[in-house]
């Protein structure tokens, strides 16, 4: 249950709450990066976001370096992907926000870094970090844990 929950906390550093303040705009450059080859459907961004839980799922936790190294491997690849078009404006800011602040993390740093980062949030980059969260827990829902039978209840019955 505790890779479980590693991998949880994982995406939910990273997703709701890695940015920090000073209004650098380093997320620009990750929209930058994606609009060479288009925007992504919401599948292939999906697909991205939720790679770092499949990464960890079932798995003994990881290190801090292994677990920061991920995370540092997730942004570049979410960077790359780039967000859907219709992704709203707050949520965009928010990605922007996590894409960059991300990138920022020098190699060694652990995921208590990553925490300090979230305390120095401006009251806006807490809103479009939450926006973010919001809007990619509802777009983008985790894959269930490997192993488990999928029940079909989920399936429209004719």
């Amino acid at each position: 249950m505790k890779h479980a929950l590693i991998a949880a906390s994982l995406v939910l550093v990273a997703g709701l709450g890695a940015g920090c303040g000073g209004g650098d705009d380093s997320g620009s450059d990750a929209s930058a990066d994606a609009s060479e080859s288009g925007p992504a459907t919401t599948a292939e961004f999906c697909e991205a976001y939720t790679s770092l839980a499949t990464e960890f799922q079932g798995k003994q936790p990881p290190s801090d370096e292994a677990a920061v190294a991920a995370i540092r491997k997730w942004a570049d690849d979410l960077t790359q992907v780039g967000p859907p078009e219709e992704i709203p404006a707050d949520a965009r800011a928010g990605y922007e926000l996590l894409v960059g602040t991300v990138a920022k993390l020098e190699e060694g740093a652990t995921q208590a870094d990553i925490q300090k980062l979230t305390k120095a949030f401006t009251k806006a980059e807490q809103e479009s970090s939450n926006a973010f969260g919001g809007w990619v827990t509802e777009t983008c829902p985790l894959p269930t844990p490997s192993g488990s039978p999928s029940d079909g209840s989920s399936s429209s019955a004719p």
